[in-house]
């Protein structure tokens, strides 16, 4: 990509990670879920880092092409 592009992707999956860490530390330090003595992490941040591509995507109307859902030129069907 030119420098002007950069790579929106990766930052905005690094954004949701910081997100998701945050949310991780903020829950794991108030301890809403009880007395447990570990909270997996994966919790917050697959979601938070997968929101933020979604959302990258659908900024930039590329969302199907992220998930895998563009048409094909001829009308759509399986490439196989």
């Amino acid at each position: 990509p030119s420098k002007s592009e950069g790579y929106p992707y990766a930052t905005a999956s690094i954004i949701g990670y910081i997100f998701g860490s945050l949310a991780t530390e903020i829950v794991g330090s108030f301890s809403l879920l009880g007395n447990v003595s570990g909270l997996p992490a994966l919790v917050f941040l697959v979601p938070s880092m997968l929101s933020a591509v979604t959302m990258m995507a659908w900024s930039r109307n590329e969302l199907g092409d992220v998930w895998g859902m563009a048409r094909d030129d001829d009308g759509g069907g399986n490439d196989k």
